[in-house]
Parts: structure tokens; sequence; C-alpha cells
């Protein structure tokens, strides 16, 4: 607001006093009274100084009048000792009647000055009543403005006021813009307008109050009145206010969305201004912003950015809206997260906290963003799902099911399609966990999915099968048995799903397990009465009602059911066969059970089964009293099985055979060879006995002991050893391959001694034996009991194992702890190198990305393979992109890929043309893809990824018959080489398509 001090527009008040004739000097009084009224002060002053010079008169009481008016002449001659004489007056004459005259005068003087604050202190010592009517406007319009300006507006609107209430004069008119002035000051812009209404039409006020008129209706958001009246009033306008109304004009246009004509008034105020402050700056590239012009706003507006202010926050969020428009999300994130840290305005930060979470999620998958914007904020319960389906939503496309299932758990009052969205997340999940082999770990997950699966019912019984499923193979038969019994007998809708018959398989393999027979039979006879299509397992079934007729000692019945199964699974035949022989010798028949096992022989049986087989047919043949031709094949056992237990078996079998030939010199070698080469086997007590008997017979019972002290075998056996003889048969199963037979056996061994020397060793054998048959997580707990004994060898490998299974089952956070205690014990260098690779793996794989780097710099520092060297490179390269932190990041990654051969140097590959497209570098993203493409990668999987961020680039450039192209190509082409998601985004991404045509 420009203050004009309009005493230069207007004649000096105040001087027209009429004088005071004291008695016979009143001639000449007169006369310097006069010349003073005429502002002939020198000459005033020399009369009134003669005056002085009269004894008579300067004892009388007009001696008051007269100094007083030389104080008034001093003050408007500007003498140097004004203070002096005002103050020599006041203390001399304090009743002058020219006291007031004499205050204004000097109040007068510093207003001219402008000094205003002394000319306050003056004027406050006025008595206005005591002025005359000629000098009250000018009192009050000079004290009202000497208290505008030292900042007391209600006393200075005051003074104006009364002005205003006295006749029509010359500071009329100054009064009312003055008090025009303050009501604008004090925003009050309504009274403002009508105070500069009526001066408007003088002269000396009337662009001033047309300009104030203008900015007061530009403030009150009159952006009509402002465009209206501003163009013509912007002509008419000179220097400084031609050059603010152009701004304001130019913003009035701006709000009324004339952008044009904004931009126009904005460039010529910025040419008459000169220098363009940061606001005005701010303001030219919100205009280029709103012109989607945003390159060059991006560039206006990173001049603001750099103070800690509101102007700051403000150019960053748009920043932020300008880099989205030109598809940089990467430069986009970076400017929401400097607006969401300022301070100033808030509506700003809590949007640009949100677009900050929004991107930090899209470009990073992280999360932790949108979790601090909902612990600020407490969004209402609509935008907080809102947010939770945003992100749960892009964790399903991307098949990461674990984190969907924790987002769509904190959904507040769920809908029923996210009840929907959550029970489908848990289901697949599960299904990732199965195909993992992690059972025991599916069993929540699955329970979640049906705890939540009101609205579908057909994924609820698919479910429940699985569910079964995973209790099954968790060795909790009953819960396996309790659900499927319900959904063959309670469950009339599943009747009709796929899954049904082999839920009747599964029910009745897990009443073969508990042992219930007679169940199990009815089962599984319920599932062969199934129509043929349906029968996925009839082999299976089979054989399975042959061995549970078998358990119930229905030989005859089981035969017929052995019998059923077909030479398309020779293992199942033969293993059938192999029963069917059994059986037939219970029921007496050795000349069919001769038979049937000596067909068996001329097969190729597998390794596990062909001993037992030539065992089985050894014996019945002996039992034949065929010694002859059962030696043939206990010496074919003795010579091809020398590792399994049916060794020692054929030895004492040919032992026996020899003492019945009376060979007893040839039963004393074999009985020998037992005690030599398996002494800790269950053979070896009768081999011991049969040896003594021979030796007494002989008469050699002293060369008998001396063999057996020779050997350490004369003393009785102690408990030790006895649990040595159990776990050495239990052992040769596991050292054999038979690994189903070696669970049997090491668990019975495990049960009588828990304890025992060898229960590391046997507990580490059964995680083995577990691992070989597909049960990973029976395996887990068999090694972690061995970590927990903590004795001996086999403590390192346990641990070891552990930790490479619980990775593979995608429990990282366990296998993080294995291998950070693997890292601890390990004595062999490789398990160390191990221990720290997969320390490195388990903290990226767990999302722990800080520690993943760390760890991963550390294993830089080991004597690491070239693949592991790469796969380390790659961990740290993807935490770095995973935080947030490219720049970092892409070294690394340009490294990588410039080997596309390897998964890491594909992917990297496939994160850098990310990077371009993030950055809306779309042309660097076509030439990037087809360079990839040129590379002849056989990692297809990230060249799909990348071909779709092609067809991405187009679709952002609204080339939509060239994405819906590149789309379709992928499509066609792509051959997945396990599950994965790209048809399922592809798909998603047509569909879309398809809605904008």
């Amino acid at each position: 607001m420009i203050l004009l001090l309009v005493l230069l527009l207007m004649p000096s008040i105040g001087n027209n006093i009429q004088a005071q004739i004291p008695g016979k000097h009143s001639e000449q009084y007169k006369n310097a009274v006069n010349l003073y009224s005429k502002g002939m002060y020198q000459a005033a002053e020399k009369k009134f100084e003669q005056l002085l010079e009269n004894t008579e008169l300067s004892k009388s009481a007009e001696l008051s009048m007269i100094e007083s008016y030389l104080t008034l002449i001093s003050i408007e001659l500007s003498s140097p000792d004004i203070d002096f004489r005002v103050q020599k007056i006041k203390s001399k004459y304090p009743e002058s009647p020219k006291m007031n005259e004499i205050n204004l005068k000097y109040g007068s003087h510093y207003f001219n000055l402008s000094n205003f604050s002394e000319a306050y202190k003056i004027f406050s010592t006025i008595n206005p009543r005591t002025l005359p009517a000629s000098q009250k406007a000018e009192f009050h319009f000079k004290f009202g403005y000497a208290n505008l300006r030292i900042g007391n507006n209600p006393d200075a609107l005051s003074n104006f006021a009364i002005i205003n209430r006295l006749p029509f004069g010359s500071y009329s008119n100054p009064a009312t813009y003055y008090s025009a002035h303050i009501e604008y000051m004090k925003r009050d812009f309504k009274k403002a307008i009508e105070l500069f209404s009526k001066i408007e039409k003088d002269p000396r006020f009337t662009l001033l109050a047309k300009y104030y008129i203008l900015e007061s209706k530009f403030m009150l958001k009159d952006y009509a009145f402002v465009v209206q009246n501003g163009e013509v009033l912007y002509q008419q306008l000179t220097g400084e206010l031609r050059t603010k109304s152009a701004r304001v004009v130019s913003e009035s246009f701006f709000a009324l969305g004339n952008t044009e004509k904004a931009q126009f008034y904005f460039d010529r105020y910025s040419a008459e201004s000169g220098t363009l402050t940061r606001k005005d700056i701010y303001y030219a590239g919100i205009i280029a912003y709103t012109q989607k012009r945003y390159d060059q706003a991006i560039e206006i507006l990173k001049q603001v950015i750099g103070e800690d202010d509101s102007l700051s926050q403000n150019a960053s969020y748009h920043l932020g809206r300008c880099y989205i428009e030109i598809k940089n999300k990467v430069e986009a994130l970076n400017s929401f997260r400097l607006a969401s840290e300022g301070m100033h305005d808030l509506t700003i930060k809590e949007d640009a906290l949100f677009n900050f979470a929004k991107l930090s999620f899209d470009l990073n998958s992280d999360i932790g963003v949108f979790r601090r914007y909902l612990d600020t904020y407490s969004p209402t319960e609509q935008k907080f799902n809102e947010i939770q389906n945003y992100i749960a939503t892009s964790y399903l496309l991307k098949q990461d099911y674990r984190s969907a299932i924790d987002i769509l758990r904190t959904i507040r009052n769920p809908s029923s399609k996210d009840i929907i969205n959550l029970q489908k997340a848990t289901f697949l999940r599960g299904m990732q966990l199965v195909n993992l082999g992690a059972y025991r770990e599916a069993i929540p997950v699955f329970e979640l999915s049906t705890a939540n699966g009101n609205y579908n019912n057909n994924l609820l019984n698919v479910t429940q099968f699985w569910l079964a499923e995973a209790y099954y193979r968790d060795n909790r038969f009953q819960r396996s048995v309790d659900i499927n019994l319900a959904l063959a007998t309670r469950n009339s809708t599943f009747k009709g799903n796929r899954e049904y018959s082999t839920s009747l398989y599964n029910l009745a393999y897990s009443y073969f397990k508990l042992a219930n027979f007679e169940q199990a039979e009815a089962w599984f006879k319920r599932y062969l009465n199934l129509p043929t299509g349906e029968i996925l397992y009839a082999d299976e079934a089979v054989t399975r009602l042959g061995d549970c007729l078998f358990m119930q000692r229905k030989y005859t019945e089981s035969i017929t059911a052995f019998s059923g199964v077909s030479n398309s699974k020779p293992a199942l035949k033969q293993y059938a066969s192999y029963q069917m022989a059994i059986a037939h010798g219970l029921l007496g028949d050795d000349t069919r059970k001769t038979s049937l096992l000596k067909e068996l022989v001329s097969l190729n049986l597998s390794p596990h089964l062909y001993p037992e087989v030539l065992y089985e047919l050894g014996r019945t043949l002996v039992q034949k009293g065929l010694y002859s031709d059962a030696t043939t094949y206990f010496n074919e056992l003795k010579d091809k099985f020398g590792t399994t237990p049916f060794y020692p078996k054929a030895l004492l079998e040919l032992g026996l055979i020899a003492l019945n030939r009376g060979e007893s010199n040839n039963a004393a070698d074999f009985y020998k060879k037992i005690l030599q080469e398996t002494p800790q086997s269950p053979e070896a007590s009768a081999a011991i006995a049969g040896l003594e008997n021979i030796y007494q017979d002989q008469g050699r019972a002293e060369e008998f002991l001396a063999f057996l002290d020779g050997l350490g075998l004369s003393k009785v056996r102690t408990t030790d050893e006895r649990e040595l003889i159990i776990f050495s048969s239990a052992e040769k199963h596991f050292l054999s391959g038979n690994y189903a037979q070696a669970v049997s056996s090491l668990n019975s061994f495990i049960k009588s001694y828990p304890t025992g020397t060898k229960a590391a060793q046997a507990y580490f054998y059964l995680g083995e034996s577990y691992q070989k048959t597909g049960k990973p997580e029976l395996a887990l707990d068999a090694f972690l009991k061995v970590m927990e004994i903590g004795e001996g060898s086999f403590t390192e490998l346990a641990t070891l194992n552990y930790a490479r299974i619980s990775y593979q089952i995608e429990n990282y956070r366990q296998a993080n702890k294995a291998y950070s205690t693997l890292s601890r014990i390990a004595q062999l260098e490789n398990n160390k190198v191990e221990a720290q690779i997969g320390k490195t793996n388990s903290f990226y794989m767990d999302k722990q990305y800080e520690n993943a780097i760390a760890e991963g710099i550390r294993s830089e520092s080991f004597n690491i393979t070239d693949q592991e060297r790469t796969r380390v490179k790659f961990v740290i390269a993807k935490s770095y992109w995973m935080l947030g932190e490219r720049s970092k990041a892409i070294p690394y990654l340009n490294d990588l890929a410039k080997n596309k051969i390897n998964p890491e140097g594909a992917e990297s590959t496939y994160l850098l043309i990310s990077d371009a497209f993030d950055k809306g570098e779309f042309q660097k993203v076509e030439r990037d893809v087809y360079s990839f493409s040129e590379s002849r990668t056989p990692q297809s999987y990230w060249l799909a990824k990348s071909f779709i961020l092609l067809g991405d680039s187009f679709a952002e450039r609204e080339n939509w018959d060239q994405a819906e192209a590149t789309y379709k190509s992928i499509l066609e082409s792509y051959k997945p080489q396990g599950k994965d998601d790209i048809e399922e985004q592809l798909k998603m991404r047509l569909n879309k398509l398809s809605e904008k045509k």
C-alpha cells in the first residue's frame, strides 16, 4: 500500500489565527500578528522582538503572548533551537492561550520531518476540544496519520472518523483514503471498497482508489470484476501500481481458467518488475503446469525449492505432479517426499505423503510409507480400506500371496468382496506352500481360508480337501480323516468337484495309516466303485486294498485284490506280486508262492525289493527241503547285496543249510563271517550260538572262546551294545538307500533309545531319509533334534540341512537363524561360506534389505565362487533398489547386465529397463528391450517382462494399437517354464485396453 502524504497536495492550514491585542501597544502588536498571519515570519519576528525590548511591556501579562508567537515563528522557520524554545515556553508559560497552537505547530514540524513517533508524542498532549474549529481537521488528520505510521490503527481510524464528521474540507478525502487503507490492511476488503469508492471521483485519488478497489475485489475472489475492470485500469496506471495490477489481473484470469490471459499479464508483470521474487517464479511455474507445459514448469519450479517454507513445500508438491504427468515416477517420488516433510501447509503435506506412499509402493514395493501415512492421519475407514486393497491387489497380481494376506487381514469391517479376496489369497498361498512341501506351514493358511469361506462354497470345499491333505502329510491322520469324512458324507455340493474322488482315496489312506484296516477297506472299495473316469489312482488303491485285506488275514481276498494291479506301474505290480506270494504261503500253497517269487526274480526288480524276494524265496525252498536251489538264491543275495540287512540273514541261512548237509566247517565259516563283518547285526547272536555248538561238538571249546575274545564278543552284551546292534540294523536300511524302511527302523530305534549314544546320528539319518522321501518339514524336526542334542560331528551338517530346508520352504526368518548358528559353529570352510551366503539370501528374501546389503558386502570378502559373487552383487543391487536408493543400485545392475545369460543378469537388465520406464524415457525403453531380445538370452521370463514394459510404454503414450499388438504377441509366443504371472499380467492389460475402445 502506497502511503500518500496529502499535506503536500493542500494549502497550509493553521496560520490564520486571530490576534489578541494587548493594551496601549496594540497597534504594534497587531502589526506583528498580521505579519505572522501572512507568513512573513522574519518581519513578524523582528516586530515581536522590538516589543520585548519595551520595559513596560515586558512586565505586562501580554509577555506570554509575545514569546508564544516568537516560539511559533521559530517552529515555522525551523530554527535549530526549536526544542529548547518549546520547552522554555512550556515551563515559563504552561497556561499560555497559545499552548495548543504551539503543540500543534511543534507536532507538525516533526510530522513534516516524517518523525511520526515524536509527532505522536506531541499531538498526544493536545486537548482537541480546546482547539479552534479551523484547527480541528488538521489536528485529527495529522494525529491520525501519526498513529497510522506507528502502527496504532484503531486510534488512527478514530481520528479519521472525526474528520469525516466535521464539515467537508481539504482533509476529508485524505482521511477517507487512509481509513480505507487501514481497512484494507485489516483485510476488511468490503469496508475498504466502500471507503475507496467515496473518493474515486477525487482526481487526487481516482487511480489509487480504482487500483485498491481492484485489489480488494481480487482478495474477495471477485475475479470477474477484476478481469472486467483490470485490463482498462492497467493501461491507465503507471509505475509500481501498473506492475502490481498486471499481477492481480493475471491471477484473476488464472482463477477463471483463462491461462492464456494469465500468462499474457504475467509476462507484462515480469517485464516491468525487473527482478522476480520466489513467489513470482512459483506462480510462473503453476501457470506452466496448468497449461500442461510440464517440462517448462519443472525447470521453473526447481528454482523455488531450497528454503524451508511453504513456497518450497508447494513447489515440491507441484513438481511431483509434473513428473507424474511426464511419466517420471522416480523424480515424482523424490518431490512428493520433500513436500511431505514440510510443516507449513498441512493439507499439502498429507496429500504429498499419500502420493509418496503410493509411489514408494509402486516402485519399490515398500509399504512402510503407507503405514506412516495411516498412522499419522488416521483416515476414514473407507480410505483406509481403499489403500489396503490397492496394496493387496498389487501383491495378488505379483502372486505374492503371503504379503497380500498380511494386508487383507488389516481391512476394517471387510465387505464380502474383501472376504472373498482373503479366501482366495490364503488358498493360493496354501497351494504355494504345498508345492514347496511345506504342508505344516500350509495348515494355518488353509484354516484361515476356510474361516473366510462363507461366500465361495466351491473354493471352501477345495480348501478343505487340501487342508486334509496337509494334515495327512504332517502325520496328523485323524484330523485328515475328520475333514475328508465330512466332505465325503456331509457335503453334497462337494460331490460335483473333481477333488471328490481323490478325497475318498485320501480318506481310505488315512484310515490305513491309522491301522484302521476295516474302514480303510470300506473306503478303498467305495473309491474303486466310482465311474472309471473319476478314478485317478486305481493301481495304488487296489494295492492298498490288498494290504488292508492282508492285514485282516483275509488272504484269499487280498490275493484277488493284488492280482488286479495293472502292469502300467511296474513297481506297484512287483510289490503286489510279492504280497500275493506271501499270502499264498500263509494259505499253505508254497508251490504257488515259489512260482510267483521265481517270476519276480526273473524281472528287473527295484534294489529295495530284490533282496527281500531272494531271501523269501530261499527261505521257502529251505522249508520245501530244496537246499541246493535255496543255496543258489542265498549266494546271489550274499554276493549282490552285501550292504543290506539281508546280507547277514543270507549268511545265517547258508550256515544252517551247511549244517543240515553235515558240512560243519562250511557252516562255521558262514557264522564267522557274520561275526567278523556284521557283529552288530541281529543275526550275530544266532551265529555265536551256532558256532559254539559246532566247536563243542568238535571238542574245540577253547578255540571258540579264543575266537570270540579276538573279536571282543566273549563278554555279556551291555545295554549300549544292544543299542548299537539295533541302530546298526536301522543304519543299513539308510545306507542301502531304502529310505522308507529307514524311516520306520530309525523311528523305532529312537523310541527305544531317545537319549542313547546314537540318538543324534539316528535323528540325522532320519532327517536325511525324510528329505529323500519328500517330507521336508519332518526332516526339519529331525535335524532340529540333532541341533538340540548338540553333540558330535552331525550337529554342523544338521544345522546346514535345517537352514537349507527352511530356505526351500520359504521360512526365511528361520533359515536366517539357522545360517547364523552355522556361521558360529562351522568348522568346515565351505560351510562357513555357505552360512554367509545363506544369511545374505535369507535377509533379502525376508525383505530385510538393510541387513541383506550389510551381509552381502561382508560376503564379498569371503572366498566365494564367481556364481556366488554374481548372486551377492545382485542381492546388494536389488536391496538398494527396493529401498528406493536407485543411484546406488544402478552401478551394480549395469555390471550384472553385461551377462544377460544368467538369471541375475537378465533380471538386472529388466530392472534397468524398468528404471527408464519409471523415468518416462520411453524411447530408451524401446531401444533397450530390442537390445535385450537380440542378446539371445535363455531367460524368457525376464525378457517377457521387458516386452510387457515395452507395451506399457506404448500405452503411456496412448498408442493403444501398438500396445495391444505387443501384449498379444507376448501372449502367443511366451512358453512359461513353470507357473508364473506373465499370462495373468497380459490378460489384465488386454482387458483394460478393451475397455478403452
